[in-house]
């Protein structure tokens, strides 16, 4: 394991499955091992409940809390 820097890790997705799979959640725990903050960023649209985006931001949210802490999780309009 690296010795964690000061700087901010970021990790951007757009999660739009009903739970994380084995490599989203290896690229987390990579990114939050190495930096003392990371941020997460939720791609979001404007349409919900889609074929191709079924979830919300709030339930992508949780759906990272549940088995991670970061230091902010942000929606990330496009």
């Amino acid at each position: 394991m690296k010795e964690k820097s000061s700087d901010i890790g970021v990790v951007i997705g757009r999660f739009q499955l009903h739970e994380l799979h084995e490599a989203h959640k290896g690229l987390i725990k990579t990114v939050l091992e190495q930096h003392d903050k990371t941020i997460l960023f939720i791609g979001c649209t404007p349409a919900i409940g889609t074929k191709k985006d079924p979830l919300d931001f709030i339930t992508r949210k949780y759906m990272g809390e549940e088995e991670f802490t970061f230091s902010s999780i942000l929606p990330l309009y496009n």
